[in-house]
């Protein structure tokens, strides 16, 4: 095995950064020279403070976030009015959204404004309390828009929901069909981003040229 330099943070290091968050089953496992957080975060703020924090004293190692959001038993109610909240704070027009909580999957459907109001709403939707998914279908009543406007829509969805950096995937969408570009850490974020996109209301299919291994930012977004 090869030695750890005396200044890299050790998993320990790593583990007692996050003991305030409450993870519950909280490990930090090193594999093949990767830190690989794992445990059951109470919801994905707190999953994502998780690896802030943890690349804040690691900022050059290899991180693997694979912490399960684990909610107590869902209030679909109180998750809705969350939503409803949520979406109103940035997109206070969108007034013809409806909202369908089922065991905190919620199902957006209705018209918006332009595609950037979709992914305001799409966004805000992700960010309120218990949510664990979403399948958006809403629609856009300005009119037709363009395809790199969709592209342009459908990356900053993917990176927020995903908690993924820009440039570190490309989305390309032409026609209805979204194609996969850049890399993820593991083949199972690479499938959720696959899934998180064939619910989306204007995808058709999706092809993937994901690799897996270290992310290195792409140069520039294709249109």
């Amino acid at each position: 095995m090869t030695s750890r330099p005396p200044t890299s943070p050790t998993p320990a290091d790593v583990r007692t950064a996050l003991a305030d968050l409450q993870i519950a089953d909280l490990r930090v496992d090193e594999v093949d020279g990767c830190l690989y957080l794992r445990g059951a975060a109470q919801c994905y703020k707190s999953k994502q403070l998780a690896e802030e924090r943890a690349r804040s004293i690691a900022p050059s190692a290899c991180l693997v976030n694979e912490l399960r959001v684990a909610q107590a038993a869902a209030d679909d109610d109180a998750i809705a009015r969350d939503v409803k909240e949520a979406i109103a704070r940035v997109a206070p027009l969108a007034g013809s959204v409806q909202i369908d909580v089922r065991e905190g999957v919620v199902t957006l459907q209705g018209t918006v404004r332009d595609e950037e109001e979709r992914s305001a709403v799409e966004c805000a939707t992700w960010d309120a309390h218990g949510v664990t998914q979403v399948r958006s279908h809403l629609d856009v009543v300005s009119g037709e828009v363009g395809d790199p406007a969709v592209s342009e829509a459908l990356n900053e969805y993917v990176q927020r929901a995903m908690h993924i950096a820009p440039g570190q995937i490309v989305v390309q969408y032409r026609s209805g069909i979204v194609s996969l570009s850049g890399s993820v850490s593991t083949a199972a974020q690479g499938e959720a981003i696959e899934d998180l996109l064939r619910w989306h209301d204007r995808v058709i299919d999706v092809v993937s040229h994901l690799r897996v291994g270290a992310a290195e930012p792409l140069a520039g977004r294709a249109s």
